[in-house]
Order: C-alpha cells, then structure tokens, then sequence
C-alpha cells in the first residue's frame, strides 16, 4: 500500500480536451497517493499552466506547506 505507483506497461492516457483557462496546479513532490509520474504531459492538456512543485511535502500542501502554498497562490492571482 506504501510503495510508489508505476503505471502499467501497457496503460493508454485517456484522450482529454484541452484546457483553455489559466490554471494553477500546487504539487506536493512526496505525494504516495497522486505520484510527480502524473504531471507527465500535463502542460500538453492545458494551455495556460501554473505549475509548483513543493518538496518535502505530501497529498495535502495547504496543510503542510501552507507557506509555500499561500505564496504559489497570490502569484498566481496577482
């Protein structure tokens, strides 16, 4: 349950539409639920992207990193 996620030799992304609004995205790099593998080809699927990585930190940035978060916030809506 603990291990690192690989996605399967043969997994196939499914065919999204893009997105067209600025969009922020604030990843926490030690994340066991939603691995940094998912951010592959994310700036591919939406065209105005934001994106901060936070070391150190798990699934929740705002709770654990509410710093970093709060600041990746207001640049973004600044």
């Amino acid at each position: 349950m603990d291990a690192p996620y690989v996605l399967p030799a043969n997994y196939n992304p499914p065919i999204l539409p893009k997105v067209g609004i600025p969009t922020l995205m604030v990843w926490g790099l030690d994340d066991i639920a939603l691995p940094a593998a998912n951010l592959e080809g994310l700036d591919d699927l939406v065209d105005n992207l934001t994106l901060v990585k936070v070391p150190d930190c798990g699934h929740f940035v705002q709770w654990e990193a509410p710093e970093a978060f709060n600041f990746a916030l207001n640049e973004f809506l600044n």
